[in-house]
């Protein structure tokens, strides 16, 4: 291709690159919408199956009911009786309000429900009483075999599960308030099974209770007899030991030797007070022997009544002594009597002193005789007092080893009163503050609910699979996928004929009717191929394809005819020379044709031949040959290419499949333009690709794509307002 040509074509991808710059969300938004319109029946079917499902499986569904009732959790502590409980009350805690949704739930407690309300006698719960269609008693004889009949233990496990799976229990927020909801196929039915479970709840608090209550009395009663036969042989214990150590007093020996220990001690005390007293009197009247002065200051001598009497004597005495002395000399009788007498008196005095000291020393002896007694007496006690303690130690432990027994004892007999007494006053944790009733409206299926997701269901499938399909389909649709995925532009787009119309041959409607869109369709092919070099437009055309089968013979035909039609002179050859089928489509013999003229068994008058209904001459494919490659190859054919080109306006070369053998791209370097024919929505972009690039590989001059057999009324729904010969243009061309 000249560089005329290749400027005219970027100019062309150019113009293609503007129309598809268009706004992109727009563009994405048409695209989808497109999509969705031609995939449409794919959408509605899907969401007419499904939804048809849906309305199926909800008639065919038994209702269900739900009827609800409230438990409250009691906090509160009845105080009929102040004791304590074997089991506690209920704290008022989210955890232990959590705890008992679990237990209302629980198989253990549903399963009492279960039994006291025979559910396994209900066809609800009981599978196998239930009346089975065809289909299924069919399977069940095909593949269960001969099963033995279920036992009771089984059908009652089963209606629990079946129980347990419509039982709903949930708090209402922080609250400690219950829901208890159960589902039924009846109203009736689903508020008998809620009422059932409320109150199997709260009797089986009662029951959990009581028997807490029986199993600890059975337990205390147990061990008050082994701690009265403890505290027995404990007291009896005492005794005997009492006995063998002589510990007679209820507080035992050792208590009686303290207070023996203590009376010495008081003893010695007071005997070491009274010697201190002894010794200080005889010490104070040693002191004053000898001084007569000094003893009048004694008071143990003053004391005394003989000293008293002899003072008297002594100072009566003295008296007289000094009287006579005032009156006689110192000799005087009467004075020497008196001397005398003073003398026998103080001596008398002397020898009473004698005898108080005497007195005190004895009294100083006893005292120390009566201390000293004493501390032998209190040594012996001590010697005496560890053996005793040992004993009294021994007593002791046995002592309190009893009445530990027996303070045991007593509280046992205490709690086993209070248990006695609980066993018939106890009360549960919680209360029905509302009871269930039956429900006027079914709970499920939830029609509208289920109709509603089903359609917007089935609508987001539809749509999938409207993509997957879309996705799937690979062929080429639209002239911008080719002209993206190739760089090429679209000459024109060929649409398909359709109705009773349509002539045998195709290409008859180029002449049969000049003005309709076929027609249009070529003259715009020959038009583009013309304006790809106005200065020099091509002459030599070959049309090839991908594959078999893509329009290639009727596209060469059909625009041989066009250009006949307006006054050019036209020449086509079939160079196809393995699978031929120019000759079929213009209805003539296959021979002699370029085979016999190129292998030089025929003259080139002999083989070009002119077809009167298209106004042009032709080549036909002639005689089959073993050599074709040689023959496209030769010398000979590139000679009547270039002999041919000074003679006619246009000549037309249809050539093989580009994939399927090599003689497309040998004859296409021969060639001043190639058009590639794809046929719309059977060329998948894979093999579009592969097959440019086995052209672009010898430098083939590609001028265009050209898409055959379209189908214009799909095409209208991927080329939105840019569709060949749309709607809009129909008035311009014949039916």
């Amino acid at each position: 291709m000249n560089e005329q040509s290749e400027t005219r074509r970027r100019s062309l991808l150019s113009l293609y690159g503007m129309w598809g710059g268009q706004n992109q969300e727009e563009a994405s938004f048409r695209d989808l919408f497109s999509l969705l319109w031609r995939r449409r029946w794919i959408v509605v079917a899907t969401m007419f199956v499904i939804c048809a499902g849906t309305v199926i499986g909800l008639w065919m569904t038994t209702p269900k009911f739900q009827a609800t009732a409230m438990i409250l959790i009691e906090p509160r502590v009845n105080r009929v009786a102040e004791s304590t409980s074997v089991l506690s009350n209920l704290p008022a805690d989210f955890e232990t309000v959590q705890t008992e949704v679990e237990v209302i739930a629980s198989f253990g407690l549903l399963q009492k429900v279960v039994r006291d309300l025979h559910l396994t006698r209900d066809p609800e719960f009981n599978w196998s009483l239930r009346p089975v269609w065809f289909g299924r008693r069919l399977i069940n004889d095909l593949f269960s075999g001969d099963e033995p009949p279920a036992t009771q233990e089984q059908l009652e496990r089963d209606a629990t599960n079946a129980l347990v799976g419509s039982t709903f229990v949930a708090s209402s927020g922080r609250s400690r308030v219950l829901s208890l909801t159960v589902e039924a196929e009846s109203p009736e039915k689903a508020a008998r099974l809620a009422n059932a479970v409320s109150d199997a709840y709260l009797v089986s608090q009662l029951d959990a209770k009581f028997e807490a209550t029986q199993r600890t009395s059975t337990w205390l009663n147990k061990r008050l007899a082994e701690l009265k036969e403890q505290v027995r042989a404990s007291e009896q214990a005492v005794e005997v030991y009492r006995q063998e150590a002589g510990l007679i007093e209820g507080k035992g020996a050792s208590l009686s030797t303290a207070d023996q220990m203590m009376s010495l001690n008081n003893q010695i005390v007071l005997a070491g007070t009274q010697r201190a007293e002894a010794e200080a009197r005889l010490s104070s009247v040693r002191s004053v022997m000898g001084n007569p002065e000094a003893m009048s200051s004694v008071s143990v001598i003053m004391g005394n009544d003989m000293i008293q009497r002899l003072k008297g004597e002594e100072a009566t005495l003295r008296r007289n002594v000094a009287s006579l002395s005032q009156r006689y000399g110192p000799k005087h009788p009467q004075i020497l009597q008196a001397e005398v007498e003073l003398a026998d008196i103080q001596q008398k005095m002397a020898l009473e002193t004698s005898k108080i000291v005497a007195s005190l020393e004895s009294d100083v002896a006893m005292a120390r005789s009566r201390e000293n007694s004493l501390i032998g007496a209190q040594n012996r006690l001590e010697s005496n007092m560890s053996s005793q303690n040992q004993r009294g130690i021994k007593l002791r432990e046995l002592t309190r080893e009893a009445e530990a027994n027996r303070a045991l004892m007593e509280t046992f007999l205490g709690r086993f009163k209070e248990l006695s007494d609980q066993s018939n006053m106890q009360t549960t944790d919680a209360r029905v503050i509302s009871r269930a009733q039956p429900p006027s409206v079914p709970s499920s299926p939830r029609t509208n609910f289920v109709l509603f997701l089903a359609l917007m269901a089935s609508a987001g499938i539809g749509v999938a699979l409207a993509v997957v399909v879309e996705r799937l389909d690979s062929g080429v649709h639209t002239g911008r996928d080719i002209e993206r995925w190739t760089g090429l532009p679209v000459l024109t787009i060929v649409p398909e004929l359709k109705g009773k119309s349509v002539p045998a041959s195709k290409p008859q409607q180029v002449v049969a009717s000049p003005m309709s869109r076929y027609t249009e369709s070529y003259r715009n092919l020959l038009v583009g191929l013309n304006l790809s070099n106005v200065d020099n437009p091509p002459k030599i055309i070959a049309v090839t394809s991908a594959n078999p089968a893509e329009g290639k013979t009727v596209t060469s035909i059909s625009l041989a005819a066009t250009a006949a039609a307006t006054g050019k002179r036209v020449l086509i050859m079939d160079c196809d020379l393995r699978r031929p089928r120019l000759h079929q489509e213009l209805g003539v013999s296959r021979g002699p044709g370029l085979v016999d003229y190129l292998a030089g068994q025929a003259e080139l008058e002999q083989v070009m031949r002119t077809d009167e209904r298209f106004n042009f001459q032709y080549i036909t494919a002639g005689s089959e040959s073993q050599n074709v490659l040689s023959l496209i190859e030769s010398q000979k054919l590139r000679s009547l290419l270039t002999q041919m080109k000074p003679h006619f306006g246009l000549v037309v070369i249809d050539t093989p499949p580009v994939l399927a053998v090599s003689d497309a791209k040998v004859i296409a370097e021969r060639c001043d333009s190639v058009v590639f024919a794809v046929r719309w929505g059977k060329t998948s972009r894979n093999t579009l690709i592969d097959g440019l690039k086995h052209l672009e590989g010898n430098a083939a001059p590609v001028a265009g794509v050209v898409m055959t057999r379209a189908d214009m009324d799909k095409l209208s729904s991927y080329q939105y307002g840019t569709t060949y010969y749309g709607k809009a243009y129909k008035s311009y061309y014949s039916s």
